[in-house]
């Protein structure tokens, strides 16, 4: 195995931040949120808790942030009725982003994974 091999760069480092349920909006441009996922979603929350070691991608607007990788797990906790405090662990992406991108990545990160 090789080592201190440069061509190798390490992704960047995002923050969490913690934001309110009350300040997420669903992004319009998401795919159909889909019925079925969204309720075992909200089963496993029920069951075992939000999971914080995925958090939802979202873009600042002017009136909150826009959820653009996480719309299921946000359905999810909207039809639980958690309270509009609840705080959901969110990676806020730069202006530059590209939303279309961070949405297929994303998406295609969580197919990898199962």
């Amino acid at each position: 195995m090789q080592t201190g091999n440069s061509s190798i760069t390490a992704p960047p480092k995002r923050d969490l931040k913690y934001l309110p349920l009350s300040a997420l909006q669903r992004w319009d441009h998401q795919r159909d949120i889909r019925e079925p996922s969204v309720e075992e979603i909200a089963e496993s929350i029920e069951q075992t808790g939000y999971n914080p070691a995925k958090p939802m991608r979202v873009f600042a607007t002017p009136s909150g942030y826009q959820v653009v990788a996480g719309g299921h797990r946000l359905a999810a906790l909207q039809e639980l009725g958690v309270g509009p405090d609840f705080e959901i662990p969110c990676v806020v992406e730069p202006d530059s982003a590209d939303k279309y991108e961070v949405a297929v990545t994303d998406n295609r990160n969580d197919e990898s994974a199962t």
